[in-house]
C-alpha cells in the first residue's frame, strides 16, 4: 500500500518523473514484471501497475533498507503517527544525519 500511496502523492503534487523506492522486493518485482498476479496482494499489485500506467514518468524501484535510512526513519516516524505527513522542503530532526550522511556520499 506503501508504493500505490507514494505513487499517488507524486502524481497529485506534481512531481515528474519519479521514482518510489521500496524494500519490499516482492512488491517491486511484481510491480515491474506489468502481468497480473495471483498472490494475495495481486489486487493491490494491479491497482499500482495501473496507476503507474496512468501517469507519465512514473516508476518502482528496490531499495534496501541499509540503503536508505531516511525512509525507513520516516517510516518508524509515521508508524507513531496517526495522520498523514508530508515534508516538501524542512524535514523532521531524526533524518538530519542520515541525509547529511546521504549528501556527504554524492560530493565525494
Amino acid at each position: 500500500m506503501t508504493v500505490l500511496y507514494g505513487i499517488n502523492l507524486a502524481s497529485d503534487t506534481g512531481l515528474q518523473p519519479f521514482m518510489v523506492e521500496s524494500d519490499a522486493l516482492g512488491v517491486v518485482n511484481l510491480v515491474n514484471a506489468g502481468s497480473p498476479s495471483l498472490a494475495d496482494i495481486g489486487i493491490v499489485i494491479g491497482d499500482i501497475f495501473t496507476r503507474l500506467k496512468e501517469v507519465a514518468h512514473g516508476s518502482t524501484a528496490f531499495a534496501p533498507k541499509k540503503a536508505n535510512y531516511v525512509v525507513h526513519t520516516l517510516s518508524k516516524l509515521a508508524l507513531k503517527s496517526d495522520r498523514d505527513q508530508i515534508w516538501m522542503e524542512d524535514y523532521p530532526p531524526c533524518v538530519e544525519r542520515f541525509l547529511l550522511e546521504d549528501y556527504s556520499g554524492l560530493c565525494v
